[in-house]
């Protein structure tokens, strides 16, 4: 995820990652199952059932991922997150999303997000990945590793950024119906780290002023968790991008529209695994989740 997904919909990961142990859980049950009704009608009653097998020992998340991710390993799986995004049954479902206008972005932006991921998590299980958070996670920490290791030519590091950024610009024009010109006569991009940086500050600050953080300690009481995160997300989208004169997106050199928020989610994943941008998020988020009463990692559990 890149650092502007992250300081949206922090979560989103969370829930497709829930959903793939249901489905993991689900698939092997109903193995299970069809080999017992097997065994059952077609094991004679005069035949010695077979020993049962050894007690299977639980195993530990990843065991059969790699324990780095290369430049050439990246862009691959960029490249063949792209063939889904623009040809597989992920598409379909971007195009299903873009035609649900009416619907909140909040909510289209989950349902891009649940989408993407998936798919992503199904392409990292070729890899060895778990099909999970925890595969996702590892994933994602192991190309933070890479990016700031000083392993890579400058050439590798420009490759692996336009790659990363035409898969999820891709997503984000598909699911929101921004056409090829749109997304060139923007300032997507020509965005440089230093105008990268600057950005997220503003954002930071934005979400971190006295009158946001008192909007978003208004959800405190909020008892289902879920509906909190929402209610957060739609506070970070309509009064921290969208909201004020002039609007941060205006700040930032984007229109005051969906639109404008989706091209400048879309500039900042060239850059998502700069640690200072990396630091502006984890602080604003941390002041927002405690603001709305969100436990935070680390925090104490709620009484």
């Amino acid at each position: 995820s890149s650092a502007a997904r992250s300081l949206i919909f922090s979560r989103n990961g969370g829930i497709v990652a829930s959903r793939f142990a249901q489905r993991e859980n689900l698939l092997t049950a109903a193995i299970t199952s069809n080999k017992q009704c097997y065994l059952s009608t077609n094991t004679s009653t005069t035949t010695t059932p077979p020993p049962p097998p050894p007690p299977q020992q639980q195993q530990r998340p990843n065991a059969h991922a790699p324990t780095a991710v290369t430049a050439d390993m990246a862009i691959s799986i960029t490249k063949i997150l792209k063939q889904y995004i623009t040809n597989g049954l992920t598409h379909k479902r971007l195009l299903e999303i873009s035609q649900q206008g009416e619907v909140d972005i909040v909510f289209r932006w989950q349902s891009m997000m649940e989408s993407f991921l998936s798919t992503q998590a199904h392409i990292l299980a070729g890899f060895g990945y778990d099909a999970s958070e925890a595969g996702i996670g590892l994933y994602g920490a192991q190309m933070g590793h890479l990016m700031q290791s000083g392993d890579l030519t400058s050439a590798e590091v420009e490759d692996i950024q336009a790659s990363t950024r035409d898969a999820w610009c891709t997503v984000l024009q598909k699911a929101f119906n921004i056409s090829e010109e749109e997304f060139q006569n923007s300032n997507v991009v020509d965005m440089d780290i230093v105008k990268a940086r600057d950005m997220m500050h503003l954002v930071s600050s934005r979400i971190q002023a006295p009158e946001v953080l008192e909007k978003m300690a208004s959800i405190k009481d909020m008892e289902a968790l879920p509906e909190k995160h929402t209610a957060l997300q739609k506070i970070l989208v309509h009064d921290v991008y969208l909201g004020g004169t002039p609007s941060l997106l205006q700040q930032c050199g984007f229109e005051t529209s969906e639109k404008g928020y989706v091209l400048m989610q879309c500039t900042l994943s060239k850059h998502q695994n700069d640690p200072l941008i990396a630091q502006y998020v984890g602080g604003a988020m941390m002041r927002a989740m405690e603001a709305a009463g969100i436990p935070t990692p680390g925090s104490a559990p709620p009484k």
